[in-house]
């Protein structure tokens, strides 16, 4: 991993933070579950989790607002909420590979592009 290419939350926070008002594909690959979101960028949140009960449920969440549909193996929906969600921890890694947000968790692999 090329250490100049790493993002701290503050840099993938920027960076989300100028992908507003565009359309962005995520590619999910979680868990031996693949998916893909295109999505109309509206804008970014976040979410910490202080009632954690199992491994299973993630410290924090980003949370990504806009209209939107998933493609996964079987169909093509609509985004529930206009929201998608990312589970981080503190283990996450995020860098920037040319113009591609990749972040990587415990769980899987997440290719954000604009």
């Amino acid at each position: 991993m090329n250490e100049k290419n790493v993002l701290d939350i503050e840099g993938l926070n920027a960076k989300l933070q100028e992908w507003c008002g565009n359309e962005i594909t995520v590619e999910k690959d979680e868990l031996r579950d693949k998916d893909r979101i295109h999505m109309h960028l509206a804008s970014i949140s976040y979410d910490k989790n202080t009632r954690k009960i199992d491994d299973y449920q993630a410290t924090y969440t980003l949370r990504l607002h806009g209209e939107g549909n998933v493609q996964t193996d079987k169909k093509e929906q609509t985004l529930p909420q206009d929201v998608y969600e990312i589970p981080l921890e503190d283990t996450a890694t995020v860098q920037m590979q040319d113009q591609a947000i990749i972040l990587e968790t415990d769980r899987g692999h997440y290719r954000l592009t604009r």
